[in-house]
């Protein structure tokens, strides 16, 4: 068996027995619910075209390197936010099509994702993963929501000191919308929002 389309079938996951299939040159498997790819997909090594368009794909395995045929991956509208960098080792691919995926990429658009040049990308890969050219990022949003009186504000301000702490004059104060604060915790910095708990303010704030 060398070309296998099971397009629009509602799969969620990939079957192991597809590994068996080594001589495979196309697999079509877009239109479906599958949320991640296996490792193990990667022992398809003949494979030509991989068709992953219209998934749920959160995140694509480092292993996709090892696809060293593949010419035409299409994973148009998944939920990709990140690149492996392993991706620029596919040396004889010719079709990436990355469109209506939530990418994060420096320098590059939404609207340029659908039309850019494969070697811009490629390109924007090696900057990426060569050594020294980025700085690790340590800061995390922390959101503290529940009801009114419930201690969030205590929270927040415990976690601040390292200690047990109470509002001066020890009486707790509303907070009034939101209140943000930054948390230092082993050199990672959380940006603290104290969310107000009354019931309207949740509801307009909850995101």
């Amino acid at each position: 068996l060398v070309d296998l389309a099971l397009r629009h079938n509602g799969i969620c996951s990939l079957p192991s027995c597809l590994w068996e299939l080594i001589n495979l040159t196309r697999l079509d498997v877009s239109l479906n619910k599958i949320e991640s790819l296996p490792s193990e997909i990667c022992s398809l090594s003949k494979l030509q075209i991989l068709d992953l368009n219209y998934n749920n794909i959160f995140v694509l395995p480092p292993e996709i390197s090892l696809f060293s045929n593949l010419q035409h991956l299409l994973i148009r509208s998944n939920s990709i936010c990140f690149l492996p960098l392993q991706l620029r080792n596919l040396k004889s691919i010719l079709t990436l099509d990355l469109r209506e995926n939530p990418l994060v990429l420096s320098n590059f658009t939404s609207s340029a994702i659908s039309g850019f040049k494969l070697q811009s990308l490629f390109n924007y890969l090696d900057a990426m993963s060569t050594e020294g050219s980025t700085t690790p990022y340590q800061r995390v949003k922390l959101m503290i929501v529940g009801n009114e009186n419930v201690g969030k504000t205590t929270l927040l301000g415990s976690i601040i000191s390292g200690k047990g702490w109470k509002p001066k004059g020890g009486y707790n104060v509303a907070t009034d919308g939101i209140d943000i604060k930054d948390v230092i915790v082993n050199e990672v910095v959380f940006d603290g929002w104290d969310f107000a708990g009354s019931f309207l303010r949740f509801f307009f704030f909850f995101f």
